[in-house]
C-alpha cells in the first residue's frame, strides 16, 4: 500500500515538473489509477504463467513480433488490458507483464483482441479429443463463424539450380486455412466455391443464393465470404 502511494506521488510530482498546461490529477486520482493498475495485473497473473525461454530453439514465429494493445476477455467476463503478440509456432497468446513474458491459460479466457483481430480458443475436427486445441482469428461473428487458423511449414531456402543444398536453410512459411463454427461447436475445415459455401448455409441456402446474385458477391474471395457469414447471421 505504502508503495502504491509513494508511485502515484512520483507520478504527480513529474506532471508538475514537466509543466504540463491541463489541469493536474489530484494525488487520491493517482493513486486510484495505480491501485487499479496493481488489481489488473494481479489478474493477469492469475490467468498466465511465465514463460522460461531456453537458449538453445528453434526460433519462434509471430503474427506480429511487435508487442500490441490488446483486451482480454476472460471466464469471469472481465476485460484486462495488456500489450500481447500471438506465438504461432508454439500456439500461445503471450503477454508482457513487467519484465517477464506470460503465456495465458487458454482454458481461462473467451478471447483476446489484439489492435482490431479478434482470437477465441475453439476446438477442431482435426483433434476433437481436447477441450480447446488453439486460437482462432474470427473473421465473421455469429451463430455461424468464419474463422482463420494460422500454421507453420517449414520451407528450404537458398541454393541454386546446380547445388540445391549449398547454402540452404530452413525458414517457416506462414499459412492460414479457413473454418467454421455452428454455435460455438468444434471447427470444421471451409472449402470455397459456390457449391461447398451455400452447403454450410443449411437453414436459408435460397435466400443466401438469391442474395449472393442480387448483390453480385462470389463465393471466394475473402471480404465476399466475410459478406455472406454476415448476412446469413442477420437471418437467423
Amino acid at each position: 500500500m505504502q508503495r502504491l502511494k509513494y508511485l502515484a506521488i512520483i507520478l504527480f510530482s513529474t506532471m508538475i515538473s514537466l509543466s504540463i498546461s491541463a489541469q493536474p490529477l489530484e494525488v487520491e486520482t493517482l493513486y486510484e489509477m495505480s491501485e487499479n493498475l496493481e488489481k489488473t495485473n494481479a489478474k493477469l497473473s492469475s490467468i498466465s504463467s511465465i514463460i522460461q525461454f531456453k537458449k538453445k530453439q528453434r526460433k519462434d514465429v509471430y503474427l506480429d513480433s511487435d508487442w500490441s494493445s490488446a483486451v482480454v476477455y476472460t471466464k469471469e467476463k472481465e476485460f484486462l488490458n495488456c500489450s500481447a503478440r500471438y506465438n504461432i509456432r508454439k500456439n500461445r497468446m503471450e503477454i508482457k507483464l513487467g519484465r517477464h513474458v506470460r503465456k495465458l491459460m487458454i482454458n481461462k479466457i473467451n478471447g483476446i483482441i489484439i489492435e482490431e483481430s479478434l482470437f477465441v480458443p475453439i476446438s477442431s475436427e482435426e483433434n476433437v479429443t481436447q477441450a480447446v486445441t488453439g486460437y482462432y482469428e474470427v473473421l465473421a461473428k455469429g451463430e455461424l463463424a468464419l474463422t482463420y487458423k494460422y500454421n507453420l511449414t517449414l520451407h528450404s531456402v537458398g541454393g541454386t539450380s546446380m547445388h540445391q543444398n549449398l547454402g540452404t536453410k530452413q525458414e517457416y512459411r506462414v499459412n492460414k486455412d479457413l473454418f467454421y463454427c455452428q454455435n460455438g461447436e468444434n471447427a470444421l475445415k471451409f472449402k470455397k466455391g459456390k457449391k461447398n459455401v451455400l452447403k454450410v448455409f443449411t437453414n436459408h441456402r435460397a435466400e443466401m443464393e438469391a442474395f449472393a446474385s442480387s448483390t453480385s458477391t462470389g463465393f471466394k474471395k475473402e471480404k465476399d465470404l466475410i459478406t455472406l457469414f454476415n448476412k446469413y447471421n442477420e437471418l437467423n
